[in-house]
Order: structure tokens, then C-alpha cells, then sequence
């Protein structure tokens, strides 16, 4: 596969938080730098081309997933062995986002 410099950054930014979701503003922080906090172009570009690059089916992706008002986030695999094994997922029960009891 072969990725862009940034393209790589923010793969490798989703997967080493893999399983959480990444609010947009953290994302950009973190890839390109506190000058742009609201340059959302950016990160809306870079992150609709990943799964073209990584996904066997984009329309239908496995590993970059995006929760709607929340964020992006790389699939946790370690979390989808546990939902299938009977285990709470913890990202649910921690994160207070997606166990309800934040606001988006």
C-alpha cells in the first residue's frame, strides 16, 4: 500500500488510539499542529482517502470507522474478539461519549 507522508501520519495516529474515537479538533492537533485547529478541509480529505488505500471494500470498511458527531476511529480487533466472546466492550462503558452519558 502506499501512502502520503500525512497519509501515514494519521493512520498510524487512529491505530496507536485504536478503538476510541478521535474527535476532529484532537485529530488535527495531533497530525498537523495546533495552527490548525480549524482547517477540517484537511483532515476531511486526508481521511476519505484511507480506506480507498487500506480497505478491501471501502464502501463497506472494516478498520476506519467514524462515529457520527464524535469522530474517526481504527477498529479495535483485541475489542471485536471480546464483543464476540459475550465481553463488555470497554470503550463503551469508559468512554462517556458512547456510553451515554456525555454530550456529543
Amino acid at each position: 500500500m502506499h501512502l502520503t507522508p500525512k497519509g501515514f501520519d494519521l493512520l498510524h495516529y487512529l491505530m496507536s488510539q485504536a478503538g476510541l474515537p478521535i474527535r476532529h479538533g484532537r485529530f488535527l492537533n495531533a497530525v498537523w499542529g495546533s495552527d490548525y485547529g480549524d482547517e477540517m478541509e484537511y483532515l476531511r480529505s486526508f481521511v476519505s482517502q484511507l480506506p480507498k488505500k487500506i480497505e478491501d471494500e471501502p464502501g463497506a470498511p472494516k478498520y476506519l470507522l467514524t462515529d457520527v458527531q464524535i469522530g474517526d476511529r481504527f477498529r479495535d480487533h483485541d475489542l471485536v474478539r471480546r464483543e464476540r466472546q459475550g465481553d463488555e466492550p470497554t470503550y463503551r462503558t469508559k468512554h462517556p461519549l458512547l456510553s451515554g452519558q456525555g454530550k456529543a
